[in-house]
């Protein structure tokens, strides 16, 4: 009869336990689905994509520092990720995304919709535009109003280039240098010289990265704007990247830590608690079954 029982009822131990406690997984795992998505993509200023700074999502367009809720490097390659599983960011219905780079802030265009997130079974791609900003990277970056036009760009070998159209009126851009190891050697528009001394400038501090930014004034008109410059050792701002779902347990959020705290105590009872109750259980149908066949007691023994 032991044979027989465990032959029968030893293959079911998992869906016993399966049965038993599938649907509290399964609500405390969407509990915690709610909360946090993990979307990623390309940041895209106006001719292609920005490859330097870090990237911070705020719930408010008050963008105080209480209504940051994430904040992500850029990857050298123009992607940003969300970092999952501590990253990630809120399914809010609006997000506003800013680019914080070499002293400025960059305002991007608002991300809408973001619980659609939910719905996806691996990363959500959205990508976010940053209209003020041309050109970003390690080195430099070229921002400018949205009456001036950049044609086309192009960087390579410490030389930078931008075609830059000026509408209706006299028109600003801002070229901007990590000074603490960049120096801007050269500066030309339409191939001729622009003394550097004689432009308006201001200096700005980056998480301890020093440097200045350069006001070129443009007529309207067609101009070639070319940078030279050279480089030392790029120097990292001391800047905190901010993990969205890893400071919402932190906080102690008391849905998400339920949740948590109901997945582990769940896993204790899967992995012990309800093999040792079945195991009883068919040890119980055993002895039952032994008493019926042999009409007699069965001692079983105790280990």
């Amino acid at each position: 009869s032991f044979a027989l029982i465990f032959y029968i009822g030893l293959p079911l131990l998992p869906k016993f336990v399966d049965v038993v406690t599938s649907s509290t997984i399964v609500a405390d795992l969407n509990r915690l689905n709610m909360t946090v998505t993990y979307p990623e993509g390309y940041v895209n200023g106006r001719l292609g994509t920005l490859n330097y700074g870090l990237l911070e999502f705020y719930d408010s367009k008050n963008y105080d520092p209480e209504s940051l809720v994430a904040a992500y490097f850029i990857e050298s390659n123009g992607k940003y990720t969300t970092k999952p599983p501590d990253g990630g960011l809120p399914p809010e219905d609006e997000l506003y995304p800013v680019l914080n780079l070499y002293g400025h802030l960059f305002f991007g265009n608002p991300i809408k919709d973001l619980k659609l997130c939910l719905l996806s079974t691996s990363y959500c791609n959205i990508n976010i535009s940053i209209p003020g900003l041309v050109v970003a990277n390690e080195y430099l970056a070229i921002h400018m109003g949205l009456n001036a036009t950049p044609i086309k760009y192009e960087t390579n070998d410490y030389r930078t280039w931008v075609i830059v159209r000026s509408t209706n009126s006299t028109n600003e851009i801002y070229i901007t240098v990590p000074t603490s190891y960049v120096e801007l050697s050269e500066l030309t528009i339409n191939s001729t010289y622009v003394e550097l001394s004689k432009l308006r400038s201001y200096s700005w501090d980056w998480g301890g990265v020093s440097g200045k930014t350069f006001i070129v004034m443009l007529e309207p008109g067609v101009w070639n704007v070319s940078l030279t410059y050279t480089s030392g050792t790029v120097i990292t701002p001391s800047l905190q990247e901010k993990y969205y779902f890893k400071e919402l347990i932190g906080t102690g959020e008391s849905d998400v830590l339920f949740s948590l705290i109901s997945i582990v105590s769940l896993l204790f009872v899967i992995t012990t608690l309800l093999p040792t109750l079945y195991v009883s259980l068919l040890l119980v149908a055993a002895y039952g079954m032994a008493r019926i066949l042999g009409g007699s007691k069965v001692k079983i023994p105790l280990v």
